[in-house]
């Protein structure tokens, strides 16, 4: 009876055991599934994906009107294939958007809130989502591979995407998605969303100067989530920029000197270190602040006071400003340090070595250029003509480098001056500013405005059932001529392209069975973000998913605990 007793218990606690083993794993995977839906299907980064907005006539025709109104008008969108409806979307941008205003374009910026008429109504957590327009970016790349470098640098970095944006079922154009900096990017990066996100807007505290302890008195810097402070974190974060011996007690000095590489690396000077002290968040993560990059659209000497071509590619690393290092607290406090400036040097050769690497950088804007180039090519709105976009990634011209070309001169630059070979250094005077017309153009639809449907795909996109070889000829099977298909397809493989997916989708239609299978096309064939519609909402975030599973982990370990007591104490 006794041995009937001590087996039992023995398979008692093995259950218990695995119990509490199973939650665990499940936690793990629940965490890792939810960020891994965001980066498949809200921000992936191997394709271009396509949004759809349904809006009524008269509201849209309001915000073309008035766009620097900003206002919300309620739509319908498809986001690659989830459906939401009442979608609040508006135009956005401080600068972009009163350039575009001020233009015939109505290529404005927009914002989507998820969440403004519906409550909690989300993306797999995430509720606001940026279409920039790609202004001022001949390349239509610049913003993209600013992130993607960040994020390399691992470090906390809103995520993108290209988007194929439609508006009442007319194509519009190529946009970049881009993850806000919100309640959801926080808890993603940082497991928590209770502290204060600073965004600088114009007056006192941009420049990160302490001026006073009052901290009400620091009006530039806005506090963009839902939280009462009284700034008394932020005036110790610019009291220790001030006197920076301790400054990383309270600042994530790493998260800064990876984006202040970035920057240089690109000469991204529409920011802080540009003398415009804007586009970042600062965040208060338990009493240490980070710093998180914004609006990098300027990026690979975009922005218009930067210094000219090729002069910008003698910047110097160890004054990486433009004018007085003294009007940048933030910087000085840097370089005041050599711990800080080792570091920095490091980040500067990891990009100059890595990223910018001749070959990998070429292999990398190559495998871009191919994903987008067709939706580049049909673009009715586009800022620059199709000519201007490869000219401006692969041939030098009397106003800018390539873009090819940028990061090997950029990258040259960094390591001679890292070696000692060149100045780094201009006598605390910093780098001298410009009038770059890199992205000098008319600011008019090279198209004119005139509507243009998209192709359904990159020629050969692998979800495609037709595909091209280099020279634009149909590759179709063995049994299969192209007398087979219907004339209406025809005329469009002939000229090496595909029609717009919506006629695509009716030709689709008429195929035989025996033709469809010829093709391939008994399985689900797809145009990249294919309509579904949710059948619930993605979860809020990772982070709440996971506590009734801890919940049952710590109950599952103290029952373990006491049962273990309980049979020690009977036997």
């Amino acid at each position: 009876m006794k041995l009937l007793k001590t087996c039992l218990c023995i398979v008692i606690v093995l259950a218990l055991t695995i119990l509490v083993d199973m939650v665990t794993l499940f936690s793990i995977s629940n965490l890792n599934t939810d960020l891994s839906l965001v980066d498949t299907n809200v921000f992936p980064h191997h394709k271009v994906i396509n949004v759809s907005i349904t809006i009524a006539e008269e509201d849209y025709q309001k915000m073309l009107d008035t766009p620097l109104n900003e206002e919300y008008f309620k739509a319908n969108v498809d986001y690659n294939g989830y459906t939401f409806n009442s979608v609040a979307i508006r135009t956005k941008g401080n600068s972009s958007l009163k350039s575009v205003a001020n233009t015939n374009s109505d290529r404005y910026s927009l914002k989507l809130d998820l969440d403004y008429y519906i409550s909690e109504q989300n993306l797999f957590g995430i509720k606001n989502i940026n279409l920039n327009n790609l202004f001022a970016d001949n390349t239509m790349m610049a913003e993209y591979l600013a992130y993607e470098m960040l994020s390399e640098l691992e470090t906390a970095v809103p995520r993108t995407t290209y988007t194929a944006l439609y508006i009442n079922d007319k194509y519009v154009g190529l946009y970049l998605s881009v993850e806000q900096v919100d309640e959801s990017f926080l808890l993603n990066n940082y497991g928590n969303a209770n502290g204060e996100l600073y965004k600088p807007y114009q007056g006192e505290g941009c420049n990160l100067e302490y001026t006073t302890d009052n901290g009400k008195s620091y009006s530039g810097l806005q506090i963009k989530n839902k939280v009462n402070s009284a700034n008394n974190k932020l005036v110790e974060l610019l009291k220790a920029i001030e006197s920076p011996e301790k400054l990383d007690n309270i600042f994530n000095v790493d998260s800064f000197l990876k984006y202040l590489a970035m920057s240089v690396a690109t000469i991204h000077l529409d920011c802080y270190q540009g003398g415009m002290f804007h586009n970042y968040y600062i965040y208060n993560n338990n009493d240490s602040f980070e710093w998180i990059a914004w609006d990098l659209n300027m990026a690979f000497n975009g922005f218009p006071k930067g210094p000219n071509e090729p002069e910008a590619f003698d910047f110097y690393i160890d004054e990486p400003v433009i004018g007085n290092m003294s009007n940048y607290p933030l910087i000085e406090a840097i370089f005041s340090k050599d711990e800080y400036v080792d570091k920095y040097h490091n980040y500067l050769q990891q990009i100059a070595s890595g990223y910018f690497n001749y070959t990998t950088f070429n292999d990398r804007v190559l495998e871009i250029y191919n994903m987008i180039k067709g939706y580049v090519k049909a673009d009715p709105t586009a800022f620059y003509s199709y000519d201007e976009f490869e000219e401006a990634l692969f041939a030098d011209s009397e106003n800018h480098v390539s873009l090819l070309n940028f990061a090997k001169l950029s990258s040259t630059n960094i390591k001679q001056q890292l070696a000692g070979d060149k100045q780094s250094t201009n006598n605390g005077n910093g780098n001298v500013s410009g009038t770059n017309n890199r992205n000098i153009n008319k600011n008019k639809p090279p198209n004119n405005g005139e509507q243009k449907e998209k192709p359904t795909g990159t020629k050969n996109d692998k979800n495609m059932p037709f595909k091209f070889n280099e020279n634009g000829q149909v590759i179709l099977p063995k049994d299969v001529s192209l007398n087979d298909l219907p004339s209406s397809l025809q005329q469009y493989l002939i000229k090496g392209e595909l029609p717009p997916r919506q006629e695509f989708e009716n030709i689709l239609e008429q195929f035989s069975p025996e033709l469809k299978q010829k093709l391939g096309l008994n399985k689900q064939i797809g145009f990249e973000g294919e309509r579904q519609v949710q059948d619930k909402q993605p979860k809020q975030s990772s982070f709440y998913g996971l506590i009734p599973n801890l919940i049952l982990l710590i109950l599952g370990t103290l029952g373990l605990i006491v049962f273990t007591l309980f049979i020690k104490h009977k036997f």
